[in-house]
């Protein structure tokens, strides 16, 4: 089963490999590691209890329009926009960067927004007879969550910019 997963680290691709070298590593995928599971996991269940507070604050509007849901899909896609480019300019994806990428990216904020609860409330309001307040929230909520998602890419960007010329 181990070598069913066995991938190799090569750092020249175009040479030979070399069995007695230090390069020939197994790289385990961090998906099927329990560690990397469980910092998800642990960022998750973070995330989840923050929606469900603020979907507990939020009352829907009186026609129906499912504000919580779009609030916190809206803060999430900035902040995971932030967060990743954030990340990338800072380096690799190992180590400490890794680490935060699974908990706050893919645990926190994976749990934290909720398209799945999009989906669900533009069916109930289809579903109740409030179809053009379903197409307008469906649409609001995609066309906000990717432009706020590229202002956080590009104030990380910006951010990183002036952080280097600072450094100089």
């Amino acid at each position: 089963m181990e070598n069913f997963k066995r991938r190799f680290y090569d750092s020249h691709p175009r040479l030979p490999l070399d069995p007695d070298s230090d390069q020939l590593k197994i790289v385990r995928p961090i998906h099927t590691d329990g560690m990397h599971i469980a910092i998800v996991a642990f960022g998750a269940f973070f995330g989840t209890m923050a929606r469900y507070e603020i979907g507990m604050w939020v009352p829907p509007s009186k026609s129906g329009w499912p504000t919580a849901t779009l609030i916190i899909n809206v803060v999430g896609a900035f902040l995971l926009g932030f967060l990743l480019q954030a990340l990338l300019h800072r380096g690799k994806d190992e180590g400490g960067r890794r680490i935060l990428r699974l908990t706050i990216g893919t645990g926190f904020l994976g749990a934290f927004t909720t398209y799945s609860s999009l989906a669900t409330s533009v069916a109930m309001l289809t579903r109740v007879g409030n179809l053009a307040v379903a197409v307008w929230y469906a649409v609001v909520s995609i066309v906000l969550g990717v432009a706020v998602c590229a202002l956080g890419i590009r104030l990380a960007t910006t951010h990183h910019k002036m952080r280097s010329r600072a450094k100089v």
